[in-house]
């Protein structure tokens, strides 16, 4: 359990017999919890009160107290199973001040905190003139509270109050209260419920308040005089997790001089389950700036079973020096959705990263094999051609080192080792190279095409010699150097 829970009931529900629920065709609007007052409607001097109470560990009586030229005196009995008073007795209790309004009576504490649940049958003995507005009643662990209202005072922790709001214990206000059919209204002192309340005149004040149940009620006093309708007019925001509206404050919205228990904000169709709420001041105006808004309690009907059943949302430190208080660590809900969105998010975002590299890399491949290609055709077309001779094609076949015949070769040298140079004998000298490579290339590629049918060897013909040495005067004609002519 998160902490103690306390439940109002309504005079109207408490009472019955004997006694005189005023209504609004007769006394007008009340000012007082959900419009009831439930008075004295008969002539006696003592008169008792007696309802059943069940599995609460105390009881406080809340209403108006009688005029001085009653007796101030009650006295209050509590028993269990028709007992008289096998509970607690009290004789000649005093009211706190006549002509009060207040909560005038607390019970000690009470034997209700078990699964018995123990039926209390509470009996008050009163003079005229007490009149009764509502009672509070601390729940055991284990009362059933379903469809019950529990209410939440504004000095409580478990309300979180942001910016200026200031903590006022002392205010009262005068209400006009009847007293019975034949006598005039009563002027009583009112006191806020708690005997506190938490006002502002700043905008941008608000207070936090986490519950579960299905429906909220923010109440407070409106701070308007009927006789000055334009002097105060105020915007506020009120939020219900992701769900805002905003209202618009002014006189006409009272029907009292100072409306008492008044709604300043209302939702009954909410979804069971745990709710937050956050309200904010959002502006202030009117002709008189010194008109607050005042919180005075929140009520709300339970979506839990039992007391023991209650979330705990944690306490929040209430903030009455103006400073904001040091925000409550709550862990956030778990919500695996959340958890796949965002798994599927960097899976998606990985797959595209790994796309864009491969599209990148591949058209990187491409151009770099395309590139190589062409230089490689360039280098084609540069590679110089070997050097024939047109005018007379090798006819005949050739010596081997062993005198073997062998078929002539395809093609010579490259033109491009061909370099002339000026001397002679250079040239000469570079003539011999080229016929002795000759002699060894043709002697290179004639041993790979011996004809094997001639074992036993053929020699030459006479021709065929001069024709490899024609071969050779022809190459040494090609080698002659340039002619140079010497300037002078």
């Amino acid at each position: 359990m998160s902490g103690a829970v306390t439940i109002i009931v309504d005079d109207a529900d408490l009472f019955e017999g004997g006694l005189v629920q005023p209504g609004s065709a007769r006394w007008g609007t009340l000012p007082t919890f959900n419009t009831t007052l439930v008075i004295d409607d008969t002539l006696q001097n003592k008169i008792p009160f007696t309802f059943p109470i069940k599995g609460i560990t105390s009881l406080a009586l809340v209403g108006f107290t009688p005029t001085p030229s009653n007796d101030q005196t009650f006295s209050v009995q509590i028993g269990t199973d028709g007992q008289d008073a096998d509970i607690g007795y009290w004789s000649n209790i005093s009211y706190p001040s006549p002509n009060l309004g207040c909560q005038f009576f607390t019970t000690p504490d009470l034997p209700g905190n078990d699964t018995n649940h123990p039926t209390f049958f509470f009996n008050l003995t009163a003079s005229g003139g007490v009149s009764f507005d509502y009672a509070i009643m601390q729940v055991g662990n284990f009362r059933d509270i379903t469809g019950k209202t529990i209410i939440v005072d504004d000095s409580s922790p478990e309300i979180s109050w942001q910016g200026n709001w200031q903590e006022e214990n002392s205010s009262n206000l005068n209400l006009t209260i009847p007293f019975k059919d034949d006598q005039p209204y009563n002027v009583k002192s009112w006191y806020p419920h708690g005997n506190s309340t938490h006002r502002s005149n700043q905008v941008g004040d608000s207070f936090t308040f986490q519950f579960a149940g299905t429906s909220i009620v923010v109440a407070g006093i409106f701070p308007v005089p009927n006789e000055q309708p334009d002097a105060f007019v105020a915007y506020m925001n009120f939020t219900i997790d992701d769900y805002s509206v905003q209202r618009k404050f002014i006189q006409q919205d009272v029907q009292t001089q100072s409306q008492v228990h008044f709604p300043w904000f209302k939702n009954n169709t909410l979804a069971p389950g745990a709710h937050t709420l956050v309200v904010e001041v959002l502006s202030l105006g009117g002709l008189n700036n010194d008109l607050m808004v005042e919180i005075d309690y929140l009520t709300y009907t339970p979506s839990f079973r039992t007391a023991s059943e209650k979330p705990n949302f944690g306490t929040n430190p209430t903030n009455s020096s103006g400073s904001d208080p040091a925000p409550t660590e709550n862990p956030p809900p778990s919500d695996s959705n959340n958890t796949q969105g965002a798994n599927i998010g960097g899976i998606i975002g990985g797959l595209v990263a790994g796309i864009f590299i491969l599209l990148v890399g591949s058209i990187g491949g491409y151009l770099f094999w395309r590139h190589k290609k062409e230089l490689q055709q360039r280098l084609l077309h540069q590679t110089p051609t070997p050097f024939r001779d047109t005018s007379r094609p090798p006819t005949g076949r050739f010596l081997s080192e062993k005198g073997r015949i062998l078929s002539s070769p395809s093609s010579i040298l490259p033109v491009a080792h061909l370099v002339p140079t000026p001397n002679q004998d250079e040239n000469l000298e570079s003539a011999q190279i080229v016929q002795q490579g000759t002699n060894s290339r043709v002697g290179s590629q004639s041993s790979q095409q011996v004809d094997n049918s001639h074992a036993g060897g053929v020699y030459a013909t006479r021709d065929e010699i001069q024709d490899v040495n024609t071969r050779i005067d022809m190459l040494r004609r090609q080698f002659e150097p340039p002619a140079y002519q010497t300037v002078i």
